[in-house]
């Protein structure tokens, strides 16, 4: 609120409008994907719409925040484990932090951090 609509994102930008997905549930979770430079996106067109447009999801600092989250994950790992290949029960052992609530709330950003711990497995 108070930011111009373009500059908006989330709830407030949504507004009114009814979103067609639930990003809260797994089958709508793996059908988003990221790229290493925090852009979110889908390839089910209707999904796409929702982070787009209704949700505005891609806005330049939301994208250079989930950067910086993604880095500081990788740094993070490569620092716990630096001969720099990281066995299934490594990553596995990151994803359950990522996908743990702590005080009712996921981290920040753990979408993009979890998708690539995860993109590692396969």
């Amino acid at each position: 609120e108070g930011k111009s609509e373009d500059l908006q994102y989330c709830d407030t930008k949504k507004g009114s409008k009814a979103i067609t997905v639930d990003p809260r549930k797994a089958v709508v979770e793996q059908q988003v994907q990221y790229t290493s430079n925090g852009l979110i996106k889908s390839e089910d067109t209707t999904i796409n719409t929702d982070l787009d447009e209704t949700l505005n999801l891609n806005l330049q600092t939301l994208k250079e925040n989930r950067k910086a989250v993604l880095d500081v994950a990788i740094m993070q790992l490569k620092k716990k484990h630096p001969q720099g290949t990281w066995s299934d029960a490594v990553l596995n052992r990151e994803i359950a932090q990522y996908n743990t609530l702590k005080n009712g709330k996921y981290k920040a950003y753990c979408g993009i951090v979890l998708w690539y711990f995860r993109k590692k497995l396969n």
